[in-house]
């Protein structure tokens, strides 16, 4: 096959793929797509996951410590903290620290194929398609959706050094490949599917010749397993067994097989047509069979996996991918078919099929590589034009959805019942100074969420900054009766309100109260003259971000009554919390 291909053609991609840059501009396929992200901010879960709950103080406590009594990701929650110390309240440098992370499992990704693939050039292909896939720029470019690249990068790893202590045994690679497989069940729950990828990398083993025997199998995979079930009984403890009140599917078996259905659909539309840039048709999820792309991602499943029945048998490492795309993909779809809390988020989120869609890269790769080596020239010359079409839709994809607002504009049209994706739309919206469209949507985020303080809290800063402060006042005095309220940013609200009814007396007492509240990072203290207006002192969350706003807002009111020197010593208070942490 491919006898007559011209020999300046033969070998290009073999060649890039053995050159000395060819890491470097693999990192750099990586990473320059989603550079746009830098210029993103703190959304929704990132208000609770980065600033609320992975503080400086809770650092050594985040193996034993489930947050929000649901979730248990150690390391997830460690990355954080580290960023916290490395950036303070800096959103680029949270960023940055995501794009890293998918250039790192972008790298990681060719290592692993080219350990699989039956060439490097088609290893190298693969890994552009992973690295440019649209499906996975919400991983990338929302801070909080940063626990799925990183379970991914040590799936990546573990296989692949797995994979090396079959070839090469020794201590220090099963020591290795045991402690990354262990970093991923503690990254995110769906790392536990790196013990399914482990053994289907013994598999591949036995496929391509391997003769170890059961018992040495067996006792490889050993680790994988104590690790996997450490982590059950530990989330189970500390979540009183969260985890199985979210996976366990539909009473109705008929309804949950439909619900699957249609996600598999969804999902294989997301992964295989670029669903994510072309977003705007994509199915509303009142009515997801409506949707052509369901349709359209069923049958491409269909006709991918009957194109792919003869490569499996000739190709080892395409059957190993496909069961790696099916096994990353079960908790996925049986979080949409359960009918549960997350189904709704799960249906539309491109970062679940971050790992699933690694499966998917090498038969793409394999698929075009094949249709080039064709004996005829225009099918290779149409196949090079497709791929490089593709290549550029899928950069072009990254850099208009890797902006966190567009991420929540279109969670906001694509589940309009959704109070999360409401309440991150209207904060996008308050953040890029449209206070009118805010008010729009947080007022849907509190009548579909009335029982959540925060949202309030946010409907009230946007009716503040929409010229409607006596509106502000109402809402904030309800969200403080919520115990979903966090206290000093309602009270910060208040001032807020306060200040723009002309009353800049009772906005420092509210502001005073706030500032009392809100605990400091080490080293900066609430000063001396917050005591005068608020005598009481109370724990509250650890956020750098408002707790800087919070000061610049208390320096102007402190200036409009003429006591300068206290508010020269509040701006100095917001400078040193906006400024970056010292690495």
């Amino acid at each position: 096959m491919g006898t007559d291909r011209p020999p300046d053609q033969a070998g290009v991609l073999e060649r890039v793929a053995g050159g000395r840059w060819c890491w470097a501009l693999l990192g750099a396929a990586g990473v320059v797509p989603y550079v746009v992200s830098l210029r993103g901010t703190f959304v929704s879960d990132d208000l609770l996951f980065v600033r609320d709950s992975f503080g400086l103080a809770r650092t050594p406590w985040a193996f034993v410590t489930a947050t929000f009594d649901i979730y248990y990701r150690p390391i997830y929650a460690l990355s954080m903290a580290a960023d916290y110390r490395l950036w303070g309240g800096w959103p680029p440098g949270w960023h940055l620290t995501n794009v890293v992370i998918h250039g790192l499992a972008t790298l990681a990704s060719f290592a692993l194929l080219r350990r699989l693939a039956p060439s490097r050039g088609l290893a190298l292909l693969a890994a552009v398609v992973f690295a440019l896939q649209p499906c996975r720029v919400e991983a990338v470019a929302w801070v909080s959706g940063r626990n799925d690249s990183l379970c991914t990068l040590f799936c990546l790893l573990a296989v692949g050094w797995h994979l090396r202590a079959i070839g090469a045994p020794s201590w220090c690679s099963r020591v290795v490949a045991a402690a990354l497989a262990a970093l991923a069940v503690f990254t995110k729950e769906t790392g536990l599917a790196v013990l399914p990828l482990l053994a289907l990398a013994e598999w591949f083993d036995g496929r391509t010749g391997g003769r170890d025997g059961v018992g040495c199998r067996v006792l490889r995979l050993a680790p994988a397993v104590v690790a996997s079930a450490l982590y059950v009984t530990v989330h189970h403890l500390l979540t009183g067994g969260a985890l199985w009140r979210v996976c366990v599917p539909a009473a109705d078996a008929s309804s949950g097989f439909g619900t699957a259905l249609v996600a598999l659909g969804h999902y294989a539309a997301m992964a295989l047509c670029a669903e994510p840039p072309l977003s705007w048709a994509g199915p509303r999820l009142a009515d997801p069979l409506a949707s052509p792309w369901v349709w359209g991602g069923l049958v491409a499943v269909v006709v991918w996996l009957c194109a792919l029945v003869r490569e499996v048998r000739r190709c080892p490492a395409v059957g190993f991918s496909l069961a790696w795309a099916g096994v990353c993909l079960v908790p996925a779809i049986v979080v949409a078919a359960s009918g549960g809390v997350f189904a709704p988020s799960s249906l539309w989120s491109g970062r679940y099929l971050y790992a699933p869609a690694w499966g998917l890269c090498l038969p793409v790769a394999l698929v075009v590589h094949r249709s080039y080596e064709g004996r005829r020239r225009l099918t290779r010359h149409l196949v090079a034009m497709g791929s490089v079409a593709c290549i550029a839709v899928c950069v072009v994809g990254c850099l208009w959805y890797g902006s966190s607002s567009r991420f929540w504009a279109l969670a906001a049209m694509r589940s309009p019942d959704w109070a999360m994706g409401q309440a991150g739309h209207g904060e996008s919206l308050l953040r890029s100074g449209d206070p009118d469209a805010a008010v729009v949507a947080l007022s849907r985020a509190v009548r579909l969420d009335p029982a959540r303080g925060d949202y309030a809290v946010l409907l009230a800063r946007a009716l503040t900054e929409s010229g409607r402060p006596g509106a502000a006042l109402v809402v904030v005095r309800r969200a403080l009766a919520l115990p979903s309220t966090t206290p000093w940013r309602a009270l910060e609200a208040l001032g807020d309100a306060h200040a723009a009814l002309a009353e800049p007396c009772e906005a420092l007492r509210w502001y005073g109260r706030a500032l009392r509240q809100a605990p400091h990072p080490p080293g900066l203290r609430p000063p001396a003259w917050v005591g005068r207006f608020t005598p009481d002192a109370t724990a509250g969350s650890l956020d750098t971000v408002i707790l800087a706003r919070l000061y610049s807002s208390a320096a102007r009111t402190l200036e409009a009554l003429g006591h300068l020197s206290e508010a020269a010593e509040a701006r100095s208070a917001a400078m040193e919390l906006r400024a970056p942490a010292s690495p």
